[in-house]
């Protein structure tokens, strides 16, 4: 109950100016700072609409509940010290470190319009997948980036048409879409062809094809998930992503230092794009194939 007694009176506005702007403002905003690593955190969930979720919990409660709280309480208060005690000093200074406090939260947490969109469809399953989708008889033609819902049209899609080749040609996407559409492929046995580009993570979706068939003009590029992920702050939950991914690959016959190199140690900027014939000898891929020899 004292508790509550707290957020009762700064609401009220009975609290002091000084406790008012250095406590419940600077040092409240300053501790969200600290914890602004919440996006980071919440990466250890898997599933990205339980973890947008969160994030999406934690912004609105943020920029809705404490902030109006702060600055009602922040207000009453000074017109009291305002028009009664004639506090104008007072007033000033509090409001001045109560604007910082603000700014702090409106320059470093308040994620940009595209980002609270894109963080909003996650969060209630808008699909906004951007893949060029085809069926060809048993080959499903996946083309363009991986977004949200891309895996699960594609998943779809190949048990309605009993499809047996996945061809990719994807140069950009979801880490997350990439691994489902990987373990889909894995799961149903599906064979997986390049013929013109796959770079990360599309790579991982090429490693879990059943026979794994590139072409020698296909561009192959891998990024290391120090690249996808360069905040500091988020590299122990990268690093325990990493180490499963590692085993995950290596389990499907790729050689362990080949693996290591391309998703954890490459640094060319921005993939490294290993010779056809090193992909082989390594077993990351099955066939290479002359582009003389793909059908138009």
């Amino acid at each position: 109950m004292k508790d509550i007694g707290f957020f009762r009176r700064h609401w009220n506005g009975d609290h002091s100016l000084v406790q008012m702007s250095v406590f419940n403002f600077l040092a409240i905003n300053l501790h969200i700072l600290v914890v602004g690593a919440v996006p980071t955190v919440v990466f250890i969930i898997h599933n990205p609409v339980i973890r947008q979720r969160f994030y999406l919990a934690w912004i609105l409660f943020i920029f809705c509940v404490v902030i109006p709280w702060q600055w009602i309480g922040m207000i009453r208060g000074s017109l009291f010290d305002w028009f009664r005690i004639q506090n104008y000093g007072g007033v000033i200074l509090a409001g001045l470190v109560s604007v910082f406090s603000t700014f702090l939260l409106f320059y470093y947490v308040l994620p940009t319009t595209d980002e609270f969109r894109r963080t909003y469809e996650t969060s209630f399953k808008i699909d906004r997948y951007v893949a060029d989708i085809q069926i060809d008889g048993s080959r499903l033609v996946l083309s363009g980036a991986l977004h949200f819902g891309t895996a699960a049209k594609v998943n779809q899609l190949v048990r309605k048409n009993n499809i047996t080749e996945l061809q990719i040609e994807v140069s950009a996407g979801h880490l997350y879409e990439a691994r489902e559409l990987a373990y889909m492929v894995q799961e149903r046995g599906l064979d997986v062809t390049v013929n013109r580009v796959c770079l990360a993570p599309c790579t991982l979706i090429l490693a879990a094809g059943n026979t794994r068939t590139v072409s020698e003009s296909a561009r192959i590029g891998f990024q290391s998930y120090k690249a996808l992920f360069p905040d500091a702050r988020s590299s122990w939950f990268v690093i325990q992503n990493t180490n499963k991914d590692l085993a995950w690959l290596q389990s499907l016959g790729i050689d362990s230092a080949f693996v290591y190199q391309s998703f954890y140690l490459q640094t060319n900027v921005p993939y490294w794009e290993p010779s056809k014939a090193l992909m082989l000898a390594k077993g990351m891929v099955d066939v290479v194939t002359n582009p003389a020899d793909i059908a138009q």
